[in-house]
């Protein structure tokens, strides 16, 4: 089986841009210096799990990204036009047409995400066709699939951003036949 991809979301680190809910509480420009140093953090942890990076940003222009975060990708590509689904989706179907069998897509807020978790979750696809790593909120950091167990029903009519997302997606997934492993569950930075 091939090494699994790690799609990784970011978006342009622009004070008032980035992390807003956080910011409500602490301030736009120390919620994007924290963001900053999330994304670092992840960009590390996937350089030392071996994996191969693809980054997905917001907006059209990757050059608004530092110059550090693009060099550590093999990819850098603009998100799609939708909703969080679609872009997720997306991102797999990207992946899996770049000669990927297996993608992990992942969110840059989890502190506790190291390179460790890439390892485990790559090493997880080679028994399961999915695997998630739920976060405290009902949601999950970390989805990956098989390019053979892909579906874009699983991103479609999802209530993002509520509580509901993890459950929703397992059953979508149970309903598919499509075994998931679980990984434990961790906090991610939204407030």
């Amino acid at each position: 089986m091939n090494p699994a991809t790690v799609a990784l979301f970011v978006r342009p680190p622009v004070p008032g841009r980035v992390k807003t809910r956080l910011a409500a509480t602490i301030g736009d420009r120390f919620s994007c210096t924290l963001y900053r140093a999330m994304v670092l953090d992840v960009l590390r942890a996937v350089q030392a799990s071996g994996l191969e990076l693809r980054l997905f940003h917001d907006g059209s222009d990757s050059q608004q990204l530092p110059p550090a975060w693009r060099r550590a990708a093999a990819a850098v590509r603009p998100q799609v036009d939708g909703d969080l689904g679609a872009r997720m989706a997306a991102a797999f179907v990207d992946g899996f047409a770049a000669g990927c069998d297996r993608v992990l897509l992942a969110g840059s807020d989890l502190p506790g995400l190291d390179s460790a978790t890439f390892r485990v979750a790559a090493e997880s696809l080679e028994q399961y066709e999915a695997v998630l790593l739920p976060t405290r909120d009902g949601g999950y950091g970390l989805f990956g699939l098989r390019a053979t167990a892909f579906s874009p029903s699983f991103f479609t009519d999802i209530a993002w951003s509520t509580d509901r997302v993890l459950a929703a997606t397992l059953l979508r997934l149970h309903r598919a036949g499509v075994r998931v492993q679980l990984l434990p569950v961790q906090q991610d930075i939204d407030t």
